[in-house]
């Protein structure tokens, strides 16, 4: 029987670094807000979260939304497997070429089984000239 897992933690970043030795996650240019050159636009970004208490194997989606209308964006699928609930499990999502329509504010969820589990919003300025 599949338990859901809970968030520990969800960070939007430029970049992550795993030491290959200790496996220990690095996130990089944490962001709560990105500047464009030109909206509408593309960015790019990673992310990271952390999942525990889960038992099983489930799906996985990460989403990009408007936060005002909640048009999605961009939609990555994967799956993630407990096979321990005590050990925590890391997500790492590579968003490349997300769509950016307009200025304001978006929002990132990540749903196991179709519940949501964690988001951030995050805000997208234009480039001042």
């Amino acid at each position: 029987m599949n338990h859901v897992p809970v968030a520990i933690g969800l960070i939007l970043c430029e970049q992550i670094i795993i030491d290959e030795t200790s496996r220990n996650v690095t996130p990089v240019s944490c962001f709560s807000a990105r500047t464009l050159k030109s909206i509408p636009g593309k960015i790019d970004f990673d992310v990271v979260a952390w999942l525990g208490d889960g038992i099983g194997e489930m799906p996985v989606r990460l989403l990009v939304q408007k936060a005002d209308t909640l048009e999605e964006l961009l939609r990555v699928d994967g799956k993630v497997i407990f096979k321990d609930p005590l050990k925590y499990k890391r997500f790492f999502a590579h968003v490349r070429n997300c769509p950016i329509p307009s200025a304001g504010q978006y929002v990132v969820s990540l749903l196991v089984t179709g519940e949501p589990v964690a988001s951030r919003k995050f805000g997208v300025n234009p480039k001042e000239a």
